[in-house]
């Protein structure tokens, strides 16, 4: 039977020490580079998306009308599809987004709505530019030479689109835990993008364009926000969004 040998602590002379303390120096370090990462990429985005607008809606054929029916003809109904489910999809952009143009097109049913509930979950949303577009700048002038009138821009849908952009999308509330629906906005600015000017001159005079410009900017314009065609002082150098509505888009917010 072997003899028992004692074993002893060899003395370490402060190494163990040492290395724990080193061990927590490098975790410091990393922890110090992560939180300078995490800053210059805040302001990075920061600086970015100061002068970069968003840019929300869809181009509508000539011939689209109430009745149109997109299982005939998909591709000219979505044909920024692609584009703005990518935007729908897209936390990282929501988060971010300070400026947005909202292209709201003749009787448009299909992308309104998601785009207003998306806006109203954007937490950093600065400024809203909303572009009443006319179709028939994108086709033949046989329809309507002289583009449509505040009721024919509308058709039949005017209430359902004032409510939407005043009250929220159907069932917003519900979704949003009883958030009522505001965007809180520190400016809205408004653009025709109509063929004639004297169509333009029409829609400015139009009481009920003034009415929903006035409720929109009751509903989603913060307590110090700009009122009455506040001037575009903001430039903007970058745009995001479907290609098509890059033509036009504005220089200054």
């Amino acid at each position: 039977m072997g003899s028992y040998r004692p074993l002893h602590p060899i003395p370490n002379h402060g190494r163990l020490e040492d290395s724990s303390d080193n061990a927590s120096s490098q975790v410091l370090t990393i922890l110090l580079l992560g939180k300078i990462c995490r800053y210059i990429r805040s302001e990075a985005y920061k600086k970015y998306f100061h002068k970069t607008q968003l840019l929300l809606g869809r181009k509508v054929p000539f011939w689209m009308s109430s009745d149109f029916d997109p299982v005939s003809h998909p591709l000219a109904y979505h044909k920024n599809g692609p584009v703005m489910e990518f935007i729908f999809q897209s936390e990282f952009l929501k988060e971010n987004i300070r400026h947005v143009s909202l292209h709201w097109t003749h009787m448009d049913n299909k992308y309104l709505p998601d785009c207003l509930e998306w806006l109203a979950n954007a937490p950093q949303l600065s400024t809203l530019d909303i572009v009443f577009s006319d179709p028939w700048n994108w086709g033949r002038r046989e329809v309507d030479p002289d583009g449509p009138s505040v009721e024919e821009f509308f058709g039949g849908h005017l209430v359902k689109h004032v409510k939407w952009i005043t009250e929220g999308p159907d069932g917003f509330e519900e979704r949003s835990g009883g958030r009522p629906f505001s965007m809180r906005l520190d400016k809205i600015t408004f653009k025709l993008d109509l063929k004639r000017a004297s169509n333009v001159k029409a829609w400015k005079s139009s009481e009920r364009f003034r009415e929903i410009r006035v409720e929109l900017e009751r509903r989603h314009l913060k307590g110090m926000g700009e009122r009455l065609d506040p001037k575009p002082c903001h430039a903007i150098d970058h745009y995001i969004g479907p290609y098509e509505l890059h033509q036009g888009a504005s220089t200054h917010v």
